[in-house]
């Protein structure tokens, strides 16, 4: 299923299900599934609607992968700065540990990849 559709699938169904039961709704989704040939892409169009709930509700959800644990007022940077870059009302942070960035941080967005590490710095400098 090209992304396109699957925005537009999921974008009808995140409006239409304000107007009307959920399961027929399912029933539908699923016939154009079949019909389109992309039951595979189940898993990617039902993460497009939760990308599309959270944009109908102001909200952003993000991951941020740092070297070790970030400070309280880091993480409160980030969170400020994610809200006013995004426009987002409510800003949902999880975090995760990977020493292989060495340091800085790394966001991950539904819509984005905003790379602040050391280690993305080094690839970038050895790929000129």
């Amino acid at each position: 299923m090209r992304g396109n559709l699957r925005t537009h699938l999921a974008v009808a169904y995140v409006r239409l299900r304000a107007r009307y039961a959920v399961a027929p709704l399912v029933r539908v989704l699923a016939h154009e599934l079949v019909r389109s040939r992309s039951v595979a892409e189940v898993d990617s169009l039902a993460a497009e609607i939760g990308r599309e709930l959270l944009r109908q509700r102001h909200e952003l959800l993000a991951e941020v992968i740092s070297a070790r644990p970030l400070t309280t007022a880091i993480r409160q940077a980030l969170r400020t700065f994610l809200a006013e870059t995004s426009g987002a009302r409510t800003v949902h942070l999880s975090f995760r540990i990977n020493p292989a960035v060495i340091g800085g941080c790394q966001v991950l967005t539904p819509d984005s990849v905003l790379d602040a590490t050391v280690a993305g710095a080094l690839r970038a400098v050895l790929a000129l």
